[in-house]
């Protein structure tokens, strides 16, 4: 499986969460400033204490995502040894979803997941 999934995949499949959950794995600061429409804030240092709360997302496909993509790639391998079997990446992560002028959601307060 290809740990990577292109922007206009994810695109098409926005506001899809039946099949694809996105979880936005930077900090809150990075969250408010703009994060993809549907998107769950779940920063990258909880998730060793907290993966649980993204157990009803065991049978989705996950895209994980962070600025410039580091922090999604560890959590996509924490995710993906928890059990959680299609886990992926946004290819570009943020950094190029926003160059590219997609969709963006701002100045909402995150959930504590």
């Amino acid at each position: 499986m290809n740990v990577d999934i292109p922007a206009d995949d994810v695109l098409k499949r926005l506001g899809d969460s039946d099949t694809m959950w996105l979880v936005d794995v930077r900090s809150v600061a990075e969250y408010r400033a703009g994060h993809l429409p549907g998107a769950i804030h779940f920063p990258f240092w909880l998730l060793p204490f907290r993966y649980k709360v993204l157990g009803a997302a065991k049978d989705k496909s996950l895209v994980v995502y962070c600025e410039h993509g580091p922090r999604a790639v560890m959590a996509r391998q924490m995710l993906h040894k928890r059990g959680f079997a299609d886990v992926r990446c946004l290819r570009g992560h943020m950094h190029a979803w926003r160059r590219e002028r997609r969709p963006l959601v701002t100045g909402t307060e995150p959930g504590v997941h």
